[in-house]
C-alpha cells in the first residue's frame, strides 16, 4: 500500500510541477525581459541618454568688419535619434587697432543655419573696454542624423573687430524641449 501511495504522490507532484511551469512561462518570460532591460530608461541604454561635444579655434580673424551674419566656426554633430540639441557658444575679441573707432560685435549660435539663441553683443573700444567676450546659449529639437552647429558674428559699429577665439559646446538628449529663440533687428551701420 505504501508503494502505491508513493507512486500516486509522485505522479500528482509531477503533474503539479508541469502545471506550475506551464502557467508560469509568461511570467518567467516577462521576468527575463525585465531583467535584460532593467539598466535602460525608456528602452535606451545609459550611453544613449546623452551625447556631448566641444570644439573651438584660436585662429585669429583680423579686420572683421561685416554687418551681416558670418559663420566663424562650425562643425558637424551626429545625433542617434530625435531629441533636444543644446548649444553654448563663446567668442573673445578686441577692437582692431587698425581703426580707432569702436566696434559693435554681435554673436549667435545656429543649428542647420537656423538661429537658436538671441543675438548677444559687446562694444569693443568704447572708453576703456578694449576687449570682451560674448556667450550664447540656445537649442532646438532635432531629428536623428548629422546637424551643422555654428557660431556666427556680425560687426555693425564704426570700427573693426580683432576676433581671437571661438568655441561651441553641444549637448544632445532624447528628452527635453525648446522654444523659439528671441530675435531683434540690428540697426544698419552708420557711415564712416
Amino acid at each position: 500500500m505504501r508503494s502505491l501511495l508513493n507512486r500516486k504522490t509522485a505522479a500528482v507532484a509531477g503533474v503539479a510541477a508541469v502545471a506550475a511551469v506551464a502557467l508560469a512561462s509568461p511570467s518567467t518570460g516577462k521576468a527575463l525581459f525585465d531583467a535584460n532591460n532593467a539598466h535602460k530608461v525608456d528602452g535606451l541604454h545609459a550611453v544613449q541618454l546623452n551625447k556631448i561635444t566641444y570644439g573651438g579655434t584660436s585662429t585669429v580673424v583680423d579686420n572683421f568688419d561685416t554687418c551681416g551674419w558670418t559663420t566663424v566656426y562650425s562643425r558637424t554633430f551626429a545625433v542617434p535619434k530625435k531629441g533636444m540639441l543644446a548649444l553654448t557658444g563663446d567668442v573673445r575679441a578686441e577692437r582692431d587697432f587698425d581703426d580707432a573707432n569702436p566696434s559693435l560685435l554681435f554673436s549667435r549660435v545656429t543649428i542647420d543655419g537656423v538661429a537658436v539663441s538671441a543675438p548677444m553683443t559687446t562694444t569693443l573700444g568704447a572708453g576703456n573696454a578694449y576687449e570682451g567676450s560674448i556667450a550664447n546659449t540656445g537649442g532646438k529639437v532635432v531629428t536623428s542624423g548629422n546637424h551643422t552647429i555654428a557660431l556666427q558674428l556680425q560687426e555693425c559699429g564704426t570700427g573693426k573687430a580683432f576676433v581671437m577665439s571661438r568655441q561651441i559646446t553641444a549637448s544632445w538628449s532624447p528628452f527635453g524641449s525648446a522654444g523659439t529663440a528671441p530675435t531683434f533687428r540690428v540697426a544698419p551701420r552708420q557711415p564712416k
